[in-house]
């Protein structure tokens, strides 16, 4: 009579669990294979920016010239836009001030009204 041995179910279960390893994985929107180091977006699902803040960045703004404010929270060059956003479904917030002065604006990239801080990182 022959005994079923013992360790089967648990090959079948490291066997299922190598075949899952194996395949690309989905992480962040990026697709990662485990031999691959280049990334590729993958998802249509919208990411959260980064935080870069926790509170308002005081800018002087001049009247009459664009300003592109950081919507995805990569830029080097908070709270303004450096073009880090390429390849992210983010896109900078683009303006021109009617008058020169100061503007706060949002560094926590939670704010109801972008580009200006709304408190919103006080939530």
């Amino acid at each position: 009579m022959q005994r079923a041995l013992p360790f089967l179910p648990r090959l079948a279960h490291a066997t299922k669990i190598a075949q899952t390893l194996a395949t690309p994985l989905v992480v962040n929107q990026v697709r990662c294979n485990s031999d691959d180091t280049t990334a590729k977006t993958t998802s249509k699902v919208p990411s959260l920016p980064v935080c870069c803040g926790d509170g308002p960045m005081l800018i002087e703004v001049e009247a009459g010239k664009r300003v592109s404010w950081c919507s995805c929270g990569l830029s080097a060059t908070q709270p303004l836009c450096d073009g880090a956003h390429k390849g992210t479904e983010f896109k900078p917030i683009r303006f021109i001030p009617e008058d020169s002065g100061t503007l706060a604006f949002c560094m926590c990239k939670k704010t109801l009204t972008p580009p200006f801080c709304d408190g919103s990182h006080n939530k």
